[in-house]
């Protein structure tokens, strides 16, 4: 008979578990502490950068340490935030062959990879812009770094969204879309 569904996720010594009713998680916990030496912290509550929140009808992940963190690290924390990822007025383009900055290009490239980390997580909306400012990561110039530290801004003003989660018994897919973005 289909009792439920377990998803254990191991990420190096770390494993989450997640069930389909309580009691399978309290099978599999019995299971693996019999087998292993392992410690239950309970309620997952971070993972892998991501803080989880967790309410009634919801999981609702967000990296408001990771951003503030990158934010620290750039010398960003105490900048003004800004509505929108990227500057639609603003002409990105290739360098000329000669023309270099091997200053700015470490710090862009850095400034890129941990953009994607976020976009990735828990950031979806920083992805476009992400995708964009990446092409110039051969050799970029002070106005693709004004970019990237554009997109920093946004996140300074949207440090504490992420990603919701409805929980729901409902086998039901359910798509929302905005046509008019």
């Amino acid at each position: 008979p289909d009792q439920g569904i377990i998803i254990i996720a191991v990420h190096v010594d770390d494993m989450s578990i997640f069930t389909s009713n309580d009691k399978l998680m309290s099978e599999i916990k019995s299971q693996l502490t019999a087998e292993f030496s392992i410690n239950l912290l309970g309620e997952l509550c971070q993972l892998l950068g991501m803080e989880i929140h967790w309410t009634v009808d919801s999981i609702n992940p967000t990296q408001t340490q990771y951003i503030t963190c990158i934010l620290e690290h750039f010398r960003m924390s105490d900048c003004k935030p800004v509505h929108t990822p990227i500057d639609t007025h603003v002409k990105l383009s290739k360098l000329p062959d000669n023309e270099s900055y091997p200053k700015i290009k470490s710090i862009y490239q850095n400034i890129i990879g941990s953009l994607m980390f976020a976009a990735i997580m828990t950031c979806p909306d920083i992805a476009y812009a992400v995708n964009t400012l990446s092409q110039f990561n051969i050799n970029p110039g002070p106005t693709h770094l004004t970019a990237a530290k554009r997109v920093l801004r946004y996140l300074k003003g949207t440090l504490t969204l992420g990603i919701r989660y409805i929980i729901s018994n409902d086998d039901e897919l359910q798509i929302f879309n905005d046509a008019d973005w």
